[in-house]
């Protein structure tokens, strides 16, 4: 079964390992965008490899779909909307808004995705964090042969590299998102990364998420 390896970068620090691609600063406090003051998250995606619209529609689905499944007691979510909706209910937390892009040209966003034709010896894709007054304000996604990946490896990516951009490192939990490694099967957002976001909204630095799903 084919896995994906995935990687994030804070600043200059990197750690270049083909099964664990994750590196980070202990100084740095992260403030997701979402967790800002205000409620419209802006998300380019950069369609470099001329991806088709059907393929655009499941980079989409990843982000903001607000569809969520139940399953042995335990819920599972599509998307990056229904999962920060499930935190507080009460808030207003509006779809993000996503837009579409040829090239770089003109972009103003808080969350970039660039879909490439380029391969990366190390990464099938990566986060890099946009660093000011040591505080997390945007993130750029960068997804590597997107033209080649099957559909389930591509919405696999986006999924894991937004919650990375929405502040989240990587898990403990095999069967969370986040987790370091994705195999080419269908993998939604848990309990785990849920519980990441809302320490996220308590303070807590960027750091892996230690749970497990029962």
């Amino acid at each position: 079964m084919k896995k994906i390896a995935l990687g994030i970068i804070i600043v200059v620090l990197a750690c270049q390992l083909q099964n664990n691609a994750f590196a980070t600063s202990k100084d740095i406090l992260i403030t997701a965008p979402w967790n800002s003051n205000y409620n419209t998250i802006k998300v380019a995606i950069i369609n470099e490899a001329g991806l088709t619209e059907d393929k655009i529609s499941v980079v989409k689905r990843a982000i903001d779909s607000e569809v969520s499944y139940s399953k042995d007691g335990h819920t599972y979510f599509e998307g990056w909307t229904a999962a920060l909706q499930s935190i507080d209910p009460t808030k207003n937390i509006e779809k993000f808004k996503i837009l579409e892009y040829d090239s770089e040209n003109n972009v103003n966003a808080d969350i970039t995705i660039k879909l490439l034709t380029t391969q990366d010896p190390n990464y099938s894709g990566f986060t890099k964090p946009i660093i000011v007054e040591d505080k997390m304000k945007q993130a750029s996604i960068r997804i590597f042969d997107s033209n080649n990946i099957t559909t389930v490896q591509l919405e696999n990516l986006v999924r894991h590299e937004f919650g990375h951009a929405l502040g989240l490192g990587h898990s403990t939990d095999q069967s969370s998102i986040m987790y370091d490694l994705i195999e080419s099967e269908p993998k939604l957002i848990t309990a785990c990364d849920l519980s990441g976001l809302k320490g996220l909204s308590e303070g807590h630095v960027f750091t892996f998420e230690k749970c497990n799903q029962a």
